[in-house]
């Protein structure tokens, strides 16, 4: 048995969204960014906003806090990752001018991961 938000079997998670907060309504944000990917197109795309833990940066982070960061973590169906994650890059990209939720500035980030080489620190820019 698996137990995803999406309840898909094969999904993934390769992207989250900086700045995010534990107060933040993730079902708000949804509906939000459903009602802005309906504008580009027709079709209806599976993805969910889920609370994870990012581990922090090693050389940022001190001994009395916390290595790991709560953050918004996009899920999507492994066949639909390209479209989503492009829309998403739209909507939330430093350039775009689109107001998703009042007062909460969302950009999209990367994972890290050792695996993927488009994923390591020296090809991300800040």
């Amino acid at each position: 048995m698996y137990k995803k938000r999406l309840q898909e079997k094969h999904t993934v998670k390769d992207y989250w969204l900086m700045w995010s907060m534990e107060r933040m309504d993730t079902n708000a944000l949804h509906d939000r960014v459903t009602q802005i990917i309906h504008q580009f197109f027709s079709k209806k795309y599976q993805f969910s906003f889920n609370f994870g833990s990012i581990q922090k940066d090693s050389k940022q982070f001190n001994s009395s806090t916390s290595k790991w960061n709560k953050a918004i973590i996009i899920e999507t169906k492994r066949e639909e990752k390209e479209m989503v994650y492009n829309l998403m890059g739209r909507i939330f990209s430093s350039k775009s001018n689109i107001k998703v939720l009042v007062g909460m500035n969302l950009q999209l980030v990367p994972m890290l991961d050792k695996d993927l080489p488009s994923h390591t620190k020296m090809k991300i820019s800040h």
